[in-house]
């Protein structure tokens, strides 16, 4: 597969992680707008990781029986429609539907992807990984920039109408591809039975670590800064600085990855990001944790 086309999915992914990020910057909007009790905002955000969990672990595999590139469409398709649902629903039902809808179809698209990026150049399979991740992390960083500059001007539907925009004008992309698929059908039937390989068992632990530090980082940061009496935009451009590392060095780390070992290379990271963590507690300023945070991002991208 050229670079080229490598690139564009790395777009498809863009965009469909920018609807999982534009939700953080509407949700006061979702309260004071339409009347929702924040304790119900926190579950119209937690439905599409849960729909996208049970996705990725009941529907993907059927990518690699010769489909990833219906999964991908049907993906697509099935996000547009909870993004539609998103900027139309006004009430709690609908919205946690069209949440849950987006949901499954990022379960379908995103990993199908993947396979189709892996499968058609294997020689250059860490580089381009890397390269879906950065574009994964970059397309959620600007979703709450792309609804912070649209919401103002054109109201709650605008930033979910572009993006189920932008998801149509990637079908095309896929149509074009052509994708090698699967010649033996595999014996497993859901991403579970892939919990019988100990070396995916250690990747997948090493992962959950990697996003347990990411999860408890975003919902400590701008608290601990707080209470630090920290300026507010140590606070604002903290995620940023810890996410751009993630975007530009993840498609050399893949790389660096394939060439001296994941098992090698993962645990090193693993050690220094706890480090990281560790240090947070202990530090007697924001800047001083800004700084930390810079180094932190280098070494998880």
């Amino acid at each position: 597969m050229k670079r080229g086309r490598v690139l564009q999915f790395g777009v498809m992914t863009a965009v469909l992680a920018s609807g999982y990020g534009v939700m953080f910057t509407v949700l006061d909007d979702f309260r004071d707008e339409y009347g929702i009790e924040a304790h119900w905002l926190g579950l119209i955000v937690g439905i599409g990781f849960l729909a996208g969990f049970l996705s990725q672990v009941f529907v993907a595999p059927i990518a690699d029986r010769g489909h990833a590139r219906h999964m991908v469409l049907a993906g697509l398709g099935l996000n547009v429609i909870g993004l539609l649902g998103m900027a139309a629903g006004e009430t709690l039902l609908v919205l946690l539907i069209a949440r849950f809808v987006s949901g499954i179809g990022m379960g379908m698209a995103v990993p199908a992807v993947r396979r189709i990026v892996i499968n058609e150049d294997p020689a250059n399979l860490g580089s381009n990984v890397g390269l879906l991740l950065a574009a994964d992390v970059a397309g959620f960083a600007a979703g709450p920039a792309i609804s912070a500059a649209l919401v103002p001007s054109f109201g709650i539907p605008a930033p979910f109408l572009v993006i189920a925009a932008a998801c149509v004008v990637c079908v095309p992309l896929v149509l074009r591809v052509q994708v090698t698929e699967a010649v033996d059908v595999p014996t497993r039937r859901f991403a579970f039975d892939l919990l019988r390989d100990r070396p995916m068992i250690a990747a997948l632990m090493m992962g959950a670590a990697v996003f347990l530090m990411i999860g408890t980082f975003d919902a400590l940061w701008a608290i601990v800064l707080d209470d630090l009496d920290a300026s507010e935009w140590v606070a604002n451009i903290g995620i940023s600085l810890f996410a751009l590392p993630l975007i530009f060095l993840s498609s050399w780390g893949g790389r660096l990855a394939q060439r001296i070992g994941p098992f090698r290379l993962g645990p090193l990271g693993l050690i220094l990001g706890a480090g990281f963590m560790f240090s947070y507690g202990l530090l007697p300023t924001g800047l001083a944790m800004l700084g930390v945070g810079v180094f932190h991002g280098i070494s998880d991208g």
